[in-house]
């Protein structure tokens, strides 16, 4: 997730980000849109997450704004992989 700092959207590689995305790397989230919806917004991980990181999880929580961060959910058995 964070692998340039950035939050960006899902990396297909060059050649299908440009079918995807019009350019050849994944544009990056706009995370200050938040801002503009008056709605909290509840973050979900999992330890047992085999896509999930600590570091990305405290990186992308320090992006969303306070005002609109309501809660953290730890989803205890959740992966994406079987």
């Amino acid at each position: 997730m964070f692998k340039n700092k950035k939050q960006t959207k899902f990396d297909y590689g060059a050649k299908k980000n440009l079918k995807v995305y019009g350019q050849s790397t994944p544009p990056e989230y706009d995370l200050d849109q938040f801002k503009n919806f008056n709605i909290k917004t509840f973050l979900t991980y999992s330890d047992n997450d085999a896509f999930s990181y600590p570091k990305d999880l405290e990186q992308f929580v320090n992006l969303v704004p306070a005002e609109t961060r309501d809660d953290l959910i730890t989803i205890k058995v959740y992966n994406k992989i079987k």
